[in-house]
């Protein structure tokens, strides 16, 4: 009977052990991803752009219903990114610690014409999302208006 007790707590505790050591793993895989900038390779590339993005959603009589600055990031493509700030004609050049920036400041609108719920906003270019932002999500209306302002700051190369 004794044997028996101890054989069972022998395979409560390797069930016990398994389950931390999973969840451990598990759990720091997750954190990376979960409230990162960006991607671990991306975070080691320098040619990334400083990235800032303000949504405000603003219902049919002006009222703001929600506003949002995401700091969750994903970069698909870092070339095609480049490829779509070099489009933007309108830059300034800040110098910072003796290094030259493009600072690229630009607003978009995007008026609703259904009802949806979004949790990401991209930057688009050539029909492809080349940089995404994902975050906490709205619903929003017929007659809401998305107001969206970009903020940019990379090197010049």
């Amino acid at each position: 009977m004794q044997l028996q007790a101890v054989l069972q707590l022998n395979f409560v505790m390797r069930i016990q052990i398994f389950l931390l050591v999973f969840v451990f793993i598990f759990g720091f895989t997750l954190i990376d991803n979960s409230y990162g900038q960006r991607d671990a390779a991306q975070r080691e590339d320098p040619s990334l752009p400083q990235v800032s993005l303000q949504l405000q959603l603003r219902n049919s009589e002006g009222q703001l219903v929600t506003y949002l600055e995401p700091t969750v990031m994903h970069i698909p493509n870092i070339a095609m990114v480049h490829e779509f700030l070099d489009t933007i004609k309108d830059k300034k050049i800040i110098e910072k610690n003796g290094e030259k920036f493009e600072l690229i400041q630009y607003d978009q609108k995007y008026f609703f014409s259904t009802t949806k719920q979004i949790a990401t906003y991209a930057m688009v270019h050539k029909e492809t999302q080349v940089l995404l932002f994902r975050h906490d999500g709205y619903i929003a209306s017929p007659g809401d208006i998305l107001d969206i302002s970009w903020k940019i700051i990379r090197t010049i190369q």
